[in-house]
Order: structure tokens, then C-alpha cells, then sequence
């Protein structure tokens, strides 16, 4: 590789570190900030408005991330009418909804198993979505539906894949994306092989929206495969709710 390219090779993979230090630095920023404020404003708030107030927060700071880094790298007006375009193939729901069933149904047999096997794979999340599904149902499932869906497939597909499958490094981006899609959700827990467990499967999960995104060649399609995702596993919390 000449001078000239492997200079290029780096800065590439430098704006993908900038995007993503900076992703993690608003979001985080924006999510503590909010929280040291609730405790100042109200320090008597009960368990559930604080587990309310967390996922408004968690929302907040995921929608300016993502917004700041696609900002880094907007789509054109003919990326935008590709996307829309694409929609009304044929096959493109298709391929969406097949996704889709494809990473719900690898999530939960892997995790069954892992928990038949004595692993405890819960995944981090689960206690903030447990604590609204009966109460919030309505706000729960915007926020993993809607909100989660359309902030994260903008980061991790449009903004660290998409900058690497256009300069050629499709296999990278995907493997790069998947990663930090994985370690954003399960960023670190004391059990080494239930973290590494959960890291795969949401590592598995990225690379397949990474792959839809590809075929499609419109964001719409990885956004509204995750959005079915999360509905799926907001419908089965809802089925096993006791009563």
C-alpha cells in the first residue's frame, strides 16, 4: 500500500473513532447532565418516575448523538430518494420482516439455552424495560420501536458502516459496527462469559442489519427490521406479564 493510501486508510478509520468517541461522549454527557438535574429538581421522585426519567434521558442523549454524527455525514437528497425508492420494491418487506425473525428468534434460542446451561444472560437492559412494560407500555414501546431503532440504525449503519462500505471496506464496517452496536449495549459485566455471550449476540444481531442494509440499499430497512425486533420481545414481556 503506498503512502498516499495507507495515509487515506487512516483517516478514514479516524473519523470512524471520532464518530463514535463523539456518539458516546454526547450521549453519555447528555444522559448524566439530565440526571444530576432530576436529583436536584426532585429529590423525593419515586422508583418508577426515576426508571421513566431514564429512558426520556437515554432517548434524549441517543437522539443528539446520532443526529451530531449524521450531521458529520449527511445523506444527499438522491441517498434519501434511493431509500424511499427501495420501499416500494418488491421483496424489500420481505427481506425486512425475514430479518427480523431471523435475529429475534437466534436471540432468545441462544439465550434460553445459555440460561438451561446455568448462564445468566439477561441482557443490562432488562431491568429498566421490566419495571415499564405494565405500567408505561405506551412510552416503553415507543422508545424501543421507534426512538432505539431509528437513533442506533442511524449511528451504527448509515453513520460506521456506511462510511466504510463506501470506501470499499463493506466486511470492516460490518464487523465494526456489530461491535460497537454489541459493546453500546452491554458495555461491561463481571461475569466474563455472559458478557462475551451477550457481546456475540448483539454482535450477530448488527452484522444481520448490516447485511440488510446492504441488499436494500435504504436505512428504512434496517430501522423498521429493528423496530419489528423490539416489538417481537416488547410482545413476549407483555405475554408473560403474571395475571
Amino acid at each position: 500500500m503506498s503512502a498516499a493510501g495507507a495515509g487515506g486508510t487512516a483517516g478514514l478509520f479516524g473519523r470512524v473513532a471520532v464518530d463514535l468517541v463523539l456518539a458516546a461522549g454526547l450521549a453519555l454527557g447528555t444522559i448524566v447532565a439530565a440526571s444530576l438535574a432530576w436529583q436536584r429538581l426532585v429529590p423525593d421522585a419515586s422508583r418508577l418516575d426515576a426508571v421513566v426519567f431514564a429512558l426520556v434521558a437515554s432517548g434524549a442523549g441517543l437522539g443528539i448523538a446520532a443526529a451530531v454524527t449524521l450531521l458529520r455525514r449527511p445523506p444527499s437528497r438522491r441517498d434519501v430518494q434511493a431509500a424511499l425508492g427501495a420501499a416500494a420494491r418488491a421483496g424489500f418487506w420481505g427481506a425486512v420482516a425475514a430479518t427480523a425473525c431471523t435475529t429475534f428468534l437466534l436471540t432468545h434460542v441462544v439465550l434460553l439455552g445459555a440460561n438451561a446451561l446455568g448462564l445468566d444472560a439477561t441482557p443490562g437492559n432488562n431491568p429498566l424495560l421490566n419495571a415499564l412494560v405494565s405500567e408505561h407500555t405506551l412510552l416503553l414501546a415507543l422508545f424501543v420501536i421507534v426512538v432505539a431503532p431509528v437513533v442506533e440504525e442511524t449511528l451504527f449503519r448509515r453513520v460506521v458502516f456506511g462510511r466504510l462500505w463506501a470506501a470499499g471496506w463493506p466486511r470492516t464496517g460490518a464487523a465494526l459496527s456489530a461491535l460497537a452496536f454489541a459493546v453500546a449495549h452491554e458495555p461491561w459485566r463481571p461475569e466474563l462469559a455472559q458478557w462475551l455471550l451477550l457481546l456475540a449476540v448483539y454482535a450477530g444481531m448488527g452484522v444481520l442489519l448490516c447485511m440488510l442494509y446492504r441488499r436494500t440499499r435504504s436505512l428504512l430497512a434496517p430501522i423498521a427490521a429493528h423496530g419489528l425486533h423490539n416489538a417481537l420481545t416488547l410482545l413476549l414481556a407483555l405475554v408473560a406479564l403474571p395475571g
